[in-house]
């Protein structure tokens, strides 16, 4: 073998395993919202939430590294549509079903509608919302339900940049009701000593479930199938249910009773 081709093969098998060693090593990227506490929130490079730790205990039982971002929620969207990173802690839509494959529900939310105290009204159905003023966040999916009856023009809608803002705007008469998560919106009233300024609705105005996406064009059944069956394993040996439990008896000791048992 003449010294051309022996160099050849060198440089052959270099490459080979350089660029094996550089696909085992890369790094799955998934993109949450920022400021969705406690479910997803942080910042670019030190993103947290239960979203966060559920993900990451999935992948890690199928022995791929994750990259979490916090974002913007629409930047994460965009990273998301333009096959850059997995979203997580996404509702299912329409739209979004048209664009993202979806994993098996991670979580389940229960959207409820707060108002003033001693402010409370008869509500069982969206409709009921009719001749009220609701406070929602900007550009975000309320999933399939509340997104209809917000463009068939149901009910008004006043739109903030986070649930804060919103829950300010509740107290202050600028709107007659919010529509937030029930644990997000327990967090809220408690951080800004609301509590003695609002109620909630006792029937929830929507029950949305969460889920991982990836992007159609980003090809990723084969491992959107295996998170699946990582997550029903998961589920089914019980430690699903701990680390849910566990997230919420750390973070939130006093200040809800959530249901464990998703």
């Amino acid at each position: 073998m003449n010294n051309n081709i022996r160099c050849f093969l060198v440089l052959f098998i270099a490459l080979f395993f350089a660029v094996k060693s550089a696909a085992q090593n890369k790094k799955m990227v998934v993109a949450v919202d920022d400021s969705y506490y406690p479910y997803m929130y942080g910042s670019e490079n030190n993103a947290k939430g239960l979203y966060v730790e559920q993900i990451a205990a999935i992948f890690s039982r199928l022995e791929v590294e994750v990259e979490f971002k916090a974002l913007a929620w629409k930047r994460a969207l965009q990273k998301g549509d333009k096959g850059a990173a997995a979203v997580g802690g996404i509702y299912k839509n329409i739209n979004r079903e048209q664009v993202f494959d979806f994993s098996q529900p991670i979580f389940e939310e229960n959207l409820v509608v707060f108002v003033r105290k001693g402010s409370a009204f008869p509500f069982s159905t969206l409709s009921d919302l009719k001749d009220h003023k609701v406070g929602l966040v900007y550009g975000w999916s309320y999933g399939s339900s509340i997104d209809k009856a917000r463009e068939e023009d149901i009910f008004a809608v006043e739109e903030s940049n986070n649930n804060a803002i919103n829950f300010k705007k509740l107290i202050r008469g600028r709107v007659d009701c919010i529509i937030v998560d029930r644990i997000a919106g327990a967090v809220l009233i408690k951080g800004m000593q609301l509590g003695d300024d609002v109620e909630m609705l006792t029937v929830p105005a929507s029950i949305n479930q969460t889920y991982l996406v990836f992007s159609k064009s980003y090809n990723q059944k084969k491992l959107m199938d295996r998170f699946n069956q990582a997550l029903a394993r998961m589920q089914k040996d019980g430690s699903y249910k701990r680390l849910v439990g566990d997230f919420f008896r750390k973070n939130l000791p006093k200040l809800t009773q959530p249901d464990y048992s998703y």
